[in-house]
């Protein structure tokens, strides 16, 4: 197995669930630089990061759908 195809699986999205027809998913990779986070700094700093994304992310869907562009998901 080469390295690039290693690496590929490890971005493959993980489903979060849907929101008004939005997919959100997540990366492997995402979730580890979230517990790096997690481990090297204080518990709410990758949480409030998160939702923060989240939210942000979610807005910029909720604008795309209102003029007419179709929204398939966010990925983090």
């Amino acid at each position: 197995m080469r390295l690039t195809d290693i690496l590929e699986k490890m971005n493959w999205p993980l489903p979060m669930g849907k929101l008004r027809g939005i997919q959100f998913a997540i990366t492997p990779l995402a979730i580890a630089w979230f517990l790096v986070l997690f481990f090297a700094g204080t518990w709410w700093v990758p949480l409030v990061l998160f939702m923060t994304m989240g939210v942000h992310e979610y807005g910029h869907a909720l604008m795309g759908q209102s003029l007419k562009y179709k929204t398939i998901a966010i990925l983090f």
